[in-house]
């Protein structure tokens, strides 16, 4: 699954969690200006949760 995120506001987005149904094992966030990054999943009711720390305009989260 990929999830898109776009930032519209003029300063970077802080602590963005995003939460999914179904259980995912592994995330991995791509942004244009950093390399690929594994984050963290784990288990909420009914789902799975990732954290973002920062998404300064765009980034894609793909989870397997």
């Amino acid at each position: 699954m990929l999830v898109h995120l776009l930032n519209y506001q003029d300063v970077a987005a802080d602590d963005v969690t995003v939460f999914l149904l179904g259980s995912w094992k592994r995330a991995r966030l791509y942004r244009p200006d950093a390399a690929v990054q594994e984050m963290p999943v784990y288990s909420v009711k009914d789902g799975t949760g990732v954290d973002i720390k920062k998404i300064p305009v765009l980034a894609t989260l793909r989870l397997d």
